[in-house]
């Protein structure tokens, strides 16, 4: 019996950094800022293995697209940023339609891009990893002005210090022609936290997704803490997000190509600003994202 031969090649990562600037010393939670952050620095390393060619717009359109077959140059990665972009917090329930709470977000809130894949071969193209990374330049962490509830069993006071991550109140969106799956963060168990001298210390961890529960805490109970109009549970969005762990072991089929067919792959970066880790705390800090897809030759 002759059997078949798969081969798999991981054939394109691409890596994100955003660094994420506070344009004022607000500490409110997003949804009474007026501010927004600037992207200063956005690098990626694209790169195509044997048999495969990729390239990267801003419109989908590869009609007249370089195609790569090894890295593709920052100079084209770097078309991926708006000149005047500016980074804001929004939310979405299917990442088409973006809002913020005082109305409609625009594409300059947040990243949007199309990778394109095409093979030598007729085969299969997967999503097989999603990566989220925070650079925090102040490891001490951000200094409460108001008491609220961390999460279910950890209380903050006036002036305990609270380490925030921006990596755990982002989102990434892949879409293609058979539907549009929302990833974030894996929720990681809070670790480190200590007294000293007197002053608490917490890890906030990563509650993850807008589950309406979680949502009482982190952000959403600062915010009540700091005003006398209060939001409800009920005022979230419902999100249906994946976390990226789920893709290192079991990889998401994303197309099945013919030979010299072409794979479009729409993604989004946003900060999602119904997220619990979604304070002015995050801001400064460099979001890292990393996606790769593998290649299937039968």
């Amino acid at each position: 019996m002759k059997k078949s031969l798969t081969r798999k090649l991981t054939i394109a990562v691409i890596a994100l950094v955003f660094a994420v600037v506070s344009l004022s010393t607000s500490t409110y939670a997003w949804f009474t800022m007026s501010n927004d952050a600037d992207v200063e620095a956005f690098t990626a390393d694209v790169k195509a293995g044997q048999g495969i060619e990729i390239a990267v717009t801003t419109d989908g359109n590869s009609a007249n697209a370089q195609w790569y077959t090894g890295v593709v140059p920052q100079a084209v990665i770097q078309t991926v940023v708006p000149a005047q972009f500016k980074f804001d917090a929004v939310t979405t329930t299917d990442a088409v339609t973006f809002t913020k709470l005082s109305g409609a977000a625009t594409e300059n809130d947040y990243i949007k891009f199309f990778v394109h894949i095409k093979a030598a071969q007729a085969g299969k193209i997967s999503l097989n990893g999603i990566t989220f990374d925070s650079e925090v330049a102040d490891q001490t962490g951000w200094t409460a002005d108001a008491a609220y509830a961390l999460d279910g069993t950890r209380n903050v006071v006036v002036n305990d210090k609270v380490l925030y991550k921006v990596e755990n109140a982002a989102r990434i969106s892949i879409t293609t022609t058979s539907g549009t799956v929302i990833y974030e963060n894996t929720v990681s168990a809070p670790s480190g936290d200590k007294v000293a001298d007197g002053v608490s210390s917490y890890d906030a961890g990563n509650q993850g997704g807008l589950n309406k529960q979680a949502n009482q805490n982190g952000a959403f109970s600062y915010y009540n803490a700091k005003n006398s109009t209060k939001l409800l549970i009920g005022d979230a969005p419902t999100q249906t997000t994946e976390y990226v762990e789920t893709l290192a072991t079991n990889a998401k089929l994303l197309s099945e190509v013919s030979a010299g067919g072409e794979l479009k792959v729409e993604v989004k970066v946003w900060i999602e600003g119904w997220d619990t880790e979604c304070l002015n705390a995050i801001f400064a800090q460099k979001l890292s994202t990393a996606l790769s897809f593998v290649y299937s030759e039968n």
